[in-house]
């Protein structure tokens, strides 16, 4: 435009007009420079702090892991300590005898506080000396059970069939497995411990 001024094909009043519109461009640029490089600052700004506040949340996040992980050691502790203080039956059934305790007293651990009688069919479990039994009682004789401490002429006996026989002896007795029976037991036997053989 200052050629064609110079050349005289543009008035002076046109040329004054680009002038002026090439510097309000050039001004405009120069806020859109200085715009772009404010908003740029402020992206890098903020990418700091969110890099802050991430590092900040993960050193957060370490610290709950351990502190969740000493209380689950801790749970599992007092866990095994309270059942280290339950008391808990070897069987299900009915109590059918519990020892007296006194109000503050202590129970040692494995001491026998109770018995348990469990369900189903009533079994008797014999032991008798193998000179005296062995080869004498097989599976299906009948026998009388006759219990200490009660007289069996007043109070009877338990009619018993012989279930099982073990085949050796262990601590120098031989193991005899009975069931009882409903029917009543009346001819003699052989007696070896309160229990009569047939």
């Amino acid at each position: 435009m200052k050629r064609l001024e110079k050349e005289r094909l543009l008035s002076k009043s046109d040329l004054l007009r680009a002038e002026t519109e090439g510097q309000r461009q050039r001004a405009v640029a120069s806020a859109q420079t200085l715009t772009v490089s404010r908003l740029e600052s402020e992206v890098k700004s903020k990418e700091k702090s969110h890099e802050v506040r991430l590092a900040q949340l993960q050193r957060d996040a370490a610290l709950l892991e351990g502190e969740i992980g000493t209380l689950e050691a801790t749970v599992q502790r007092q866990e095994f300590a309270i059942k280290q203080r339950q008391i808990r039956a070897p069987v299900a059934g009915e109590l059918g005898e519990i020892a007296e305790l006194s109000a503050g007293g202590f129970v040692g651990e494995g001491q026998k506080i109770g018995a348990i009688i469990p369900s189903g069919e009533l079994k008797l479990i014999a032991q008798f000396s193998p000179l005296t039994a062995a080869g004498r009682i097989r599976t299906g004789q009948t026998a009388r059970l006759r219990p200490a401490g009660f007289p069996w002429a007043q109070y009877g006996c338990v009619a018993a069939s012989v279930m099982s026989v073990a085949n050796e002896p262990r601590g120098g007795q031989l193991r005899v497995e009975l069931s009882v029976r409903s029917d009543s037991v009346s001819t003699p036997g052989y007696l070896v411990a309160g229990i009569v053989i047939d």
